[in-house]
Order: structure tokens, then C-alpha cells, then sequence
């Protein structure tokens, strides 16, 4: 991630989360298989101590080793307040099925926010800069 200033970091069993540059950076655990509805709303948590302050933010997430979502987790990502405060989320996605997955269930079910994925972290850093 280079020379960033973990601004507000947050650690726990699903993530790694801090601000910097108005970006929060949320690295989920690679131990992490599944997005389970508790590990859904456990990263949201560690993003929004990561935020702050509650300003609008722009989000960039390394996903790792997460292959699925739980259709828990799902519903909880569409019918819930976790996107308060974000203003677009980037996720950096380096596994292929899991990108294909992801893109499947983004352009299924609309977001508040506007979300992308990538497999490539600066093309994701370069795409929130627009937010």
C-alpha cells in the first residue's frame, strides 16, 4: 500500500481498516472465505471507525480470499444503513471468479453507491478519484 498514514486504524478478525487522503482502506482478513452476514456487518463497523468523522468518503477495499456472499450478507448490503457516509466503493479484487461473482451480484442488486471492481489498485484509487 506504499507510504500511507493510517489515519483512525482499525483491526479486527475480518479487517484491517484506517483513512488516508480522504480514502478509508479496508483490507479484509485473507483468512476469510465467505461474507458472512456477522462478517458483513463487522466490516462495516471497522469502515466506519475508519471514517471518522462520518464525512462523505470514498472506499477502497483489497477483498483477498473472499470467493462468495452469503444471501444474508447480501440482503443486509442492500436493506441496511451500510453505505452511510460512503460516497463509492472501489474493490480490488485480484482473484478472476471472485471479480466475475462480484460483478454478477453488484449489477443484480444496486447499490446506494456507486461501486466497481478491479484487479488492478490503481486502476481502483484512479476511479475514486472521481468521487
Amino acid at each position: 500500500m506504499g507510504d500511507l498514514i493510517k489515519h483512525n486504524y482499525t483491526k479486527s478478525n475480518c479487517s484491517e481498516s484506517w483513512k488516508d487522503n480522504n480514502v478509508v482502506f479496508q483490507i479484509i482478513n485473507p483468512e476469510i472465505k465467505k461474507i458472512t452476514l456477522n462478517v458483513a456487518k463487522q466490516l462495516v463497523i471497522d469502515r466506519k471507525k475508519a471514517m471518522g468523522n462520518n464525512t462523505p468518503t470514498a472506499v477502497f477495499v483489497k477483498v483477498n480470499n473472499a470467493l462468495s456472499v452469503e444471501k444474508a450478507a447480501n440482503y443486509y448490503y442492500e436493506n441496511s444503513d451500510a453505505y452511510e457516509g460512503t460516497k463509492a466503493i472501489a474493490m480490488l479484487i485480484d482473484n478472476y471468479t471472485a471479480r466475475l461473482v462480484g460483478n454478477l451480484i453488484f449489477k443484480l442488486n444496486k447499490q446506494s453507491v456507486p461501486v466497481s471492481l478491479f484487479n488492478k489498485q490503481s486502476k481502483a484509487l484512479d476511479w475514486l478519484k472521481k468521487f
